[in-house]
């Protein structure tokens, strides 16, 4: 992967980028996800790897409330309960935190992931 490559602030490139890298890894799990207020985003996981029921009241649920996210530092604050969540600008840093069982969200509009 390119060094230099950084997520992009238009959802569609950071969802091709992850397909992409991940091709052919059938416990590779990429969700899309509307907030109520028409934001899109997705989560991308791997099954087997993370608790999806987890996922699914923490992370799907909270982001489906949503009516406003301004920021990725508002949406990290308003639906991630973790310390060790953080912002990653980064592609290949969050791949590699996949590959380590964590779950990535990315925002239309924001070039960067949780």
């Amino acid at each position: 992967m390119d060094e230099k490559r950084q997520f992009s602030e238009v959802l569609e490139e950071n969802e091709a980028l992850l397909k992409q890298a991940f091709s052919g890894d059938d416990t590779f799990i990429l969700r899309r996800l509307r907030t109520r207020g028409g934001k899109a985003l997705f989560i991308a996981y791997f099954d087997g790897m993370v608790d999806a029921q987890v996922i699914d009241l923490h992370i799907v649920r909270a982001v489906q409330a949503l009516s406003r996210v301004e920021s990725l530092e508002a949406l990290l604050e308003s639906t991630v309960s973790t310390e060790q969540a953080k912002i990653e600008h980064d592609p290949g840093k969050a791949f590699l935190s996949m590959e380590a069982g964590d779950t990535i969200l990315c925002a239309d509009d924001f070039a960067g992931a949780l």
